[in-house]
C-alpha cells in the first residue's frame, strides 16, 4: 500500500519532524503542509491479520510505515482499532509514539474523504469536507482520550498527540470547520481560538484517573497561561445561571471524623497518593502549592510550617520521597474541597481540574457534590459569556457580603495570597457613604487606602475631612450595630411569643420593648447619616428593624386593627426591599440567606395584597434556589430544598 501524499511530505519536510515524533513525522507534515493523503489499498481489515505494506519512498527516507484503517475496522470502535494499529505497527519496528500518531491521522483521513449521504428528500448529496472534518475531530479526540490512559507510560506519546490534535485544529479552522473538542487543559489556547460550535462532549470517554467530563451539550473549556496569575480556566461558550460547567471524580480523597484533619488523616492522604500510578501522581504534583504550611492552620500545627516534624510523624510508603509527601500535603491544604457525609463524617477531595479555578469575590461558578457518588460538579451561579474566566469563591458565598479586609483575612491565612480580584482591587462595594457634595450620590471606600472614591452620581472627590467624618460614623456603627440588632431580634422574638397566648399584660410589655428597640435602630441610623443605606452595616441594621416591624404588624392584626397592621407591614416591606436591593447591587451572587429573605419579603407583599411584588420576589427566589440549592452536601437536605422549590413553583402557577 502506498500513500503518495505522505511520501511527498516526507521528501519535502517530513524528516524535520521525524526526530521529535517518531515515524509519524511525515504524516503530521502532510497535514501541516496541506497535502492530502491518497488511498490506494487497505492494510488492516477488522480482526484479520495485518499485512503492513512498505512504501518505497517512506522506507528510503527512513520515516514510518503508513497504515490505512479500512471501513471494515471501524465497527470495532475507534479506540479498539487505534490500539490494535499502534500495537501492530510497534511490532513492526515503529515506535509506539509514531504508530499512535500515524493511526490517528489515517483514521482522520479515512473519515474525511468525501462520502455520499442521503438527504431527507431522498437524493444523494456530498458531505461538505468541513463538516466531516469537524465530526472526525470529535472521533479523534475520543480515541486519544481513551488511548492516552493505556499508553501513558510510552515516552513521547502525549506530546505527539498534542501535535496531531493541533494540526487537526488548524486544518479544521482553515477549512471553515464548525468546531473541535480538545483534551482538557492540554492544548494552548491559540489552537482553540477559531473553534466556534463544538460537538457535545461525551462523558464516557474520560480516561481512568483523569476524571474530567462535561455533560452532553456542556461548554468547551480551555486552560490559559497568564503573565501574572498563572493558569486560568475559561469557558469558550456562554453558560446560563445553574448550567453545568464540568463534572470531576477526585484524584485523591480521604474521609475524616471532622473537618479538622488529624495525623491519621494526613497519613491517609500519603498512603492513597502512594497507591496511584506514576502518571497520576505526577498530575497531582503539578498543582499549585505554597512554600510553607499556613501559619495557624492544622497542617502547620501537626508537622510544622516548614515540615520540620514530617519525618517523625508520617510514615513513608515505598516508591515516594519525603519531598513528594511534603509537597502533597501543602497541595491538599490549599486545593482540597470538603463535603459533609450523611453519617456525620467529613470527606476531603482533591479535584485537579476544579483546582484550576481561581478565587474571586464575585464568582460566576460554584462547586458542590455531583449527582454520581464520589464526584463533584461545578455549575454557574451567574451568566458566563464566551471567553470569561471561570472562578469560584474559596470562602463560601455568605462571606462575600463582608468588606475587603474581612474577605482577605482567610485567603491570606490558609491559601496564602492577597486577593486582587475586581471587587478587591478597586473600591469596596459594601462600604458605601453619602456624597457630601450632591447629597444623594454614593462614594465608596477605596479598597486599598483609607480614602473615598469619587461620587458615582456627581463625580466629586470627597475631601479628607469628609472622608474622616464618614469613617468615624462607620466606626460607630461597627461598635453599636451588633448590640442594637441583637436587641431588635430579641424584641421580635418576645413579641412573637405573646401572639401564641392570651396574656394581655405580657403583650403590652412586649409591644413597649419592641417600640424601644425599633427607636434605637432608627436613632443609630440617623446619627450616622454619612453612611449610605447600601453600607453593609446599615443594610444589616435595616433588615433587623424590618423583621421587627413585620412582627409588630402581626401583633396589630391579632388585635383586630388591620389598618395599623398594614402600616407596619408596609414599613417592613419597604425597609427589607431597600436593604436587599442594596446588598444584591454590591454582591450580585445568589446566596441561601438572600433567597430566604426574598421569601420573607414575598409573605409581606402577600399580606399587603401586592400580587406583582409577590411574583417578583418568588421568581428571584426560585432563580437563586436553582443556582445554589443543588450544592447542599447532604442528600436529605437537598430533598427538603427541592420540596421548597416545588412549593414556590406551585405558588407562582396560582398567581397566573
Amino acid at each position: 500500500m502506498r500513500h503518495r501524499g505522505a511520501a511527498m511530505a516526507a521528501n519535502s519536510g517530513g524528516a524535520c519532524l521525524h526526530h521529535t515524533v517518531g515515524g509519524a513525522g511525515c504524516i503530521i507534515s502532510a497535514v501541516l503542509l496541506g497535502v492530502p493523503l491518497q488511498r490506494s489499498g487497505a492494510a488492516f481489515v477488522g480482526a484479520r491479520a495485518p499485512r503492513p505494506v512498505r512504501s518505497g519512498a517512506l522506507e528510503r527516507s527512513g520515516a514510518a510505515y503508513a497504515v490505512q484503517l479500512s471501513e471494515d475496522a471501524v465497527p470495532c470502535g475507534p479506540k479498539t482499532s487505534l490500539l490494535a494499529s499502534c500495537s501492530l505497527l510497534n511490532d513492526s519496528g515503529l515506535s509506539a509514539c509514531g504508530a499512535a500518531a500515524a493511526a490517528v491521522m489515517l483514521l482522520m483521513w479515512d473519515c474525511r474523504r468525501p462520502r455520499r449521504l442521503r438527504s431527507s428528500a431522498g437524493s444523494l448529496e456530498a458531505r461538505p469536507s468541513s463538516l466531516a472534518l469537524s465530526a472526525t475531530s470529535t472521533r479523534i479526540s475520543r480515541c486519544l482520550r481513551s488511548v492516552d490512559a493505556e499508553l501513558t507510560g510510552i515516552t513521547g506519546f502525549r506530546a505527539c498527540s498534542r501535535e496531531v490534535i493541533g494540526a487537526v485544529a488548524r486544518r479544521a479552522s482553515s477549512s471553515g470547520s464548525t468546531g473541535f473538542t480538545p483534551l482538557p487543559g492540554r492544548m494552548k489556547p491559540s489552537s482553540l481560538s477559531d473553534a466556534r460550535s463544538p460537538p457535545a462532549p461525551v462523558e464516557d470517554t474520560v480516561p481512568p484517573g483523569m476524571g474530567f467530563s462535561v455533560a452532553s451539550g456542556g461548554p468547551r473549556l480551555a486552560v490559559q497561561d497568564t503573565p501574572d496569575r498563572g493558569k486560568i480556566m475559561v469557558s469558550l461558550d456562554a453558560i446560563e445561571p445553574g448550567g453545568l460547567v464540568l463534572v470531576e471524580t477526585p484524584a485523591l480523597g480521604v474521609v475524616q471524623s471532622s473537618s479538622t484533619a488529624t495525623l491519621a488523616d494526613l497519613q491517609s492522604w500519603v498512603d492513597n497518593f502512594a497507591a496511584l500510578s506514576a502518571a497520576e501522581r505526577a498530575r497531582v504534583l503539578e498543582l499549585h502549592y505554597p512554600p510553607t504550611a499556613a501559619v495557624g492552620e492544622t497542617l502547620a500545627s501537626l508537622v510544622g510550617c516548614d515540615g520540620e516534624k514530617l519525618e517523625q510523624v508520617i510514615r513513608q510508603p515505598s516508591g515516594i520521597t519525603f519531598d513528594e509527601i511534603w509537597r502533597l500535603l501543602r497541595i491538599t491544604e490549599c486545593n482540597a474541597f470538603g463535603f459533609d457525609n450523611e453519617n456525620g463524617t467529613h470527606k476531603e477531595l482533591l479535584l485537579p481540574t476544579v483546582a484550576r479555578l481561581n478565587h474571586s469575590c464575585l464568582p460566576n461558578a460554584l462547586c458542590g457534590p455531583g449527582a454520581r457518588d464520589g464526584s463533584a460538579e461545578v455549575r454557574a451561579v451567574r451568566a458566563v459569556a464566551p471567553g470569561d474566566e471561570l472562578n469560584i469563591s474559596y470562602i463560601g458565598l455568605e462571606r462575600l457580603t463582608k468588606p475587603v479586609a474581612d474577605r482577605r483575612q482567610p485567603l491570606e491565612g490558609r491559601w496564602q495570597f492577597r486577593c486582587g480580584c475586581s471587587r478587591c482591587s478597586q473600591f469596596d462595594s459594601v462600604r458605601a457613604f453619602r456624597c457630601c457634595s450632591c447629597g444623594h450620590g454614593t462614594a465608596f471606600a477605596d479598597a486599598e487606602e483609607s480614602s473615598l472614591a469619587p461620587c458615582c452620581q456627581c463625580g466629586a472627590h470627597p475631601t479628607a475631612e469628609a472622608a474622616a467624618e464618614a469613617f468615624a460614623a462607620e466606626a460607630r456603627l461597627a461598635r453599636e450595630v451588633p448590640d442594637v440588632a441583637q436587641a431588635a431580634q430579641a424584641a421580635a422574638s418576645a413579641l412573637g411569643g405573646t401572639l401564641q397566648g392570651s396574656d394581655v399584660a405580657a403583650m403590652q410589655a412586649a409591644l413597649a420593648g419592641a417600640n424601644a428597640a425599633l427607636a434605637r435602630c432608627e436613632a443609630l441610623l440617623a446619627s450616622c447619616s454619612q453612611v449610605a443605606p447600601g453600607h453593609h452595616l446599615s443594610a444589616g441594621l435595616q433588615k433587623a428593624a424590618a423583621k421587627l416591624c413585620a412582627v409588630l404588624g402581626e401583633c396589630w392584626a391579632a388585635c383586630g386593627d388591620r389598618e395599623a397592621a398594614r402600616r407596619w407591614w408596609a414599613k417592613a416591606a419597604s425597609g427589607l426591599r431597600g436593604a436587599l436591593d442594596a446588598e444584591h447591587s454590591a454582591v450580585p451572587v445568589p446566596r441561601d440567606s438572600h433567597t430566604g429573605e426574598l421569601m420573607g419579603l414575598s409573605r409581606l407583599y402577600k399580606r399587603l395584597g401586592e400580587r406583582e411584588n409577590v411574583r417578583w420576589c418568588l421568581e428571584r427566589a426560585l432563580s437563586g434556589m436553582k443556582a445554589v440549592h443543588w450544592s447542599c452536601n447532604l442528600a436529605s437536605q437537598r430533598a427538603m430544598l427541592e420540596d421548597v422549590q416545588r412549593g414556590v413553583r406551585a405558588e407562582l402557577a396560582q398567581l397566573g
